[in-house]
């Protein structure tokens, strides 16, 4: 029989997301709505019951840095699909036109403009990538610059449990598809129906044109459960599922315009990039989540932090080790992290385990 005969007498102080004592505390079990590591500042999903994320970079400010003029062009690119508008008039006109054409898009909760700035705000569970606008023709073309923010406000921390996944849920599922149109363009009378993970979403019928037709369907799609997003750009639909989820998606097309090619959608499958390492523990989406609402926690910093030092959440993944949504430190770090209102108390060196107390309504 087999005798151990070394020990390790050196145990590690904490994990992300381990209770740091029985004091007074607070959890509640809740649906995670995409993968989250332990030890991650979560939100509550508006319309989903009991469903949380992790935070969303989800507004964009776009400043053009001077006016429009006749004959510009203003383009605005949200996560690679482009929104064009022609100088109309005045630059208060073009900038309502673009106002108007953002806020056709499904995934858009609302568009406002002041002067040169533009504010678009997503709606929730989407997530900005990135946000470019550019000008170009006539005479002269502004300059356009982004910078970005949440409207998120941290609900809670995910703990740690028994039940877990371990390593890049996007390596083990295929949570992205493509649905690419082939054939005549879709014409009047038209209908589009889309089978998701074996659920008929609502029928779409054509409307005013192909292009607007489809950004209909990926509304449809973007609306259905554990959808991340549903991007269209020329003839292709590209649906991305909160990262963990599986896809399996159909769409098909009633022909009643009889055309000489029948209009056809081809599905694709892939997976996306993980944002997690081979070593990282986390709730794979759809799991339920232990979500500390009262009580103090250990968290992997990604800076040094001391006792008392303000509590800001990332939003935006960074460059670095360890910078990835969900994390904490007590800085904004250059705009990518928001303040939480908690406070940290006990610090920690850059990359080791300090305590946050938190005590949400």
């Amino acid at each position: 029989m087999a005798v151990q005969k070394e020990y390790n007498l050196t145990a590690a102080k904490a994990i992300d997301g381990l209770l740091a004592d029985t004091g007074d505390f607070h959890v509640v079990s809740d649906s995670a709505v995409e993968a989250i590591p332990y030890g991650s500042g979560l939100v509550r999903m508006s319309g989903v019951e009991s469903g949380v994320r992790l935070p969303n970079m989800n507004v964009a400010t776009v400043t053009l840095s001077g006016p429009l003029i006749a004959s510009n062009v203003f383009t605005v690119t949200i996560n690679g699909v482009d929104v064009a508008v022609t100088y109309a008039t005045s630059h208060n006109n073009t900038m309502g036109l673009m106002v108007t054409a953002l806020e056709a898009l499904p995934y858009i909760d609302s568009c406002s403009f002041t002067g040169n700035i533009l504010s678009i705000h997503a709606i929730d569970n989407f997530r900005f990538s990135s946000v470019v606008g550019v000008v170009t023709l006539g005479a002269t073309q502004a300059t356009a610059s982004t910078t970005y923010n949440t409207s998120d406000v941290i609900a809670g921390i995910s703990i740690s449990s028994d039940t877990k996944a371990i390593g890049g849920p996007g390596n083990s599922v295929y949570d992205q598809a493509t649905l690419t149109l082939a054939g005549d363009a879709l014409n009047t009378s038209d209908v589009v129906t889309v089978s998701l993970n074996g659920t008929v979403l609502t029928t779409v019928t054509y409307a005013t044109s192909e292009a607007a037709t489809l950004q209909k369907v990926a509304g449809v799609i973007k609306a259905a459960p554990g959808v991340a997003s549903a991007m269209v750009n020329s003839r292709v639909i590209t649906v991305s599922m909160n990262q963990g989820l599986s896809i399996v998606i159909q769409a098909t097309v009633a022909d009643n315009a009889l055309a000489s090619v029948a209009p056809k959608f081809t599905t694709a499958y892939t997976k996306q990039t993980s944002a997690f390492g081979e070593e990282d523990v986390f709730y794979a989406a759809g799991q339920t989540v232990n979500v500390l609402e009262k009580g103090r926690v250990w968290v992997k910093v990604e800076n040094a932090v001391t006792r008392g030092d303000s509590v800001y959440c990332r939003y935006k993944a960074g460059s670095a080790i360890g910078e990835t949504i969900g994390r904490f430190r007590n800085d904004a770090d250059s705009g990518t992290c928001f303040a939480t209102g908690l406070v940290f108390s006990k610090g920690a060196a850059a990359g080791d385990f300090a305590i946050i107390n938190i005590n949400q309504p």
